[in-house]
Parts: structure tokens; sequence; C-alpha cells
């Protein structure tokens, strides 16, 4: 999430999981989140995720940022595509302690290119 954010994520029937930005636990500073599906019981990453449990597959997240000089969206719109991005998550990738690969308790994740980044625009 970017900083100075304020939203939440919601399950598809619109139930709670987690505030983001300002009200949530990045304080608005930023942060990443990973959501995490119901009956999941795969490896944790510790530390770097603030992690929610989602009670559906999907969620819906929405948010707002703000307005640095009341007029120009610019900034907050750049913020936004410079700090938001969406991962699929797995197992053995980036958060998993060094450790439980030593233990062999984790296998690296294979490397996968980021999806590309898609704007829509409505009017």
């Amino acid at each position: 999430m970017p900083p100075r954010f304020l939203g939440a994520i919601d399950d598809y029937w619109f139930r709670w999981v987690t505030d983001i930005g300002a009200p949530g636990p990045d304080r608005g500073e930023g942060g990443k989140y990973l959501i995490v599906p119901p009956g999941y019981g795969g490896l944790l990453p510790e530390g770097g995720f603030f992690i929610a449990r989602a009670r559906t597959t999907r969620v819906v997240w929405f948010g707002r940022a703000f307005l640095e000089n009341k007029t120009d969206p610019k900034p907050a719109a750049k913020s936004i595509r410079k700090f938001t991005k969406l991962y699929p998550y797995e197992s053995g990738g980036v958060g998993t302690p060094i450790a439980e690969f030593l233990a062999g308790k984790a296998q690296l994740a294979r490397m996968a290119a980021p999806p590309a980044t898609i704007f829509h625009e409505g009017r």
C-alpha cells in the first residue's frame, strides 16, 4: 500500500478483513499486506508483511489517497501507481526465513516475473 492512504479490505460478502493505510497496522506509512484464504495451512513469512485472513477466496479492496495541495490529484495518483502492487504469494518466496530453508522446512519458490501493471480509466 502507498503511504498516506486510507482504506479497507473486505471479503466477497463485504465482511471486514483488515484496514489498510492510516487506520491499519501500517498507520499510513505504507506497507505490504498478505491476505490468506480460508483453510490456508502453509508457511507464512516472518516479518515484512501484515497478515490478514479472509473468509472467502477472493477479496475486495478499496481506498483513497489524499491531495497534497487540495487541488492537484497528480501526486496522489503517482503514489498509488508507484506503490500499489499485487502478487500471488508462494511459500518459499519473499519473506520466508533463511532458517526454514536450512532446516529443510521450505523449498525455494520459482522465480516468476511480476505480472504487467494495467490501469483502467473510466469516464
